[in-house]
């Protein structure tokens, strides 16, 4: 494959790993990047959109880490700005759209798994709802040239997520995190099936990590009945064989030793 996203199209996956709570507790740029992987799947046109409006984002900030905006550097900053502003209106339309699309099938799948049952999931732009792009560029601009960027736009786009009117990462457990981060990710998967036809792959790392036995099975089950494969690695066999719900299709076991694979009998 030339490139990632050439790469990403024909093997979509979805990863589940000691880290994925980051989903919740880490920078917008990890929640940016989890609702953008289901446009770029889902709306073949959003990559061209979503490329035009970096490249006008990082051309626009070097002009403004120039320090002063002189004549002809303010003709060359609006030169960026229009195809930034266009770009950035169509960058905002797939995403909510996707993201209006995602929810119900979240809260569905977010049933099953306890916590992750109450979270409220709410996307932000990256500029105010009542307010034009052009007109905020304009009037911001002296502030985004202080800084040496632009302040407004998809880029600084965010999902955010409460539990009962808080703040997730705030109030859940880790475990919970955990759990609440699973349901957005294999939502995300089943999404990805109903509008595709097409299968994910789930790739999950030490499932067991931080979850109590009734969730752990809880999880197993909800994943067990996603569609497409799932490839779920641990060090204790046992405890994922133990959570694995038994009317499920009797998953393959493989063992790694020292860059070696082999299946069990």
């Amino acid at each position: 494959m030339r490139t990632a996203a050439a790469l990403a199209e024909v093997l979509p996956l979805q990863l589940i790993d000691t880290d994925s709570s980051a989903l919740l507790t880490g920078p917008p740029q990890l929640r940016r990047r989890f609702l953008d992987w289901g446009v770029f799947h889902m709306e073949p046109a959003y990559l061209e959109h979503w490329r035009t409006l970096h490249q006008s984002l990082r051309h626009r900030n070097h002009l403004l880490r120039r320090g002063t905006i002189s004549a002809s550097s303010a003709s060359e900053l609006d030169a960026w700005s229009k195809p930034l502003v266009v770009a950035a209106e169509q960058v905002d339309r797939l995403r909510r759209r996707h993201f209006e699309a995602f929810v119900p099938v979240f809260q569905k799948l977010a049933a099953e798994l306890g916590p992750a049952a109450h979270v409220v999931l709410e996307y932000r732009r990256g500029w105010p709802p009542d307010q034009e792009l052009p007109a905020l560029l304009e009037r911001h601009l002296e502030r985004d040239r202080r800084l040496g960027y632009t302040s407004d736009g998809p880029h600084r786009a965010d999902l955010l997520m409460s539990f009962h009117g808080q703040g997730a990462a705030s109030v859940l457990s880790r475990g919970e995190q955990k759990l609440v981060a699973c349901a957005l990710r294999l939502a995300q998967g089943a999404w990805f099936q109903q509008a595709t036809q097409r299968y994910c792959v789930f790739l999950a790392d030490d499932l067991p990590e931080e979850l109590d036995r009734r969730h752990l099975r809880s999880l197993c089950t909800t994943m067990a009945a996603a569609s497409g494969q799932v490839f779920a690695s641990g060090i204790e066999k046992q405890t994922l064989q133990e959570a694995w719900p038994e009317d499920a299709e009797t998953p393959r076991v493989f063992h790694v030793e020292q860059g070696t694979v082999t299946m069990e009998a």
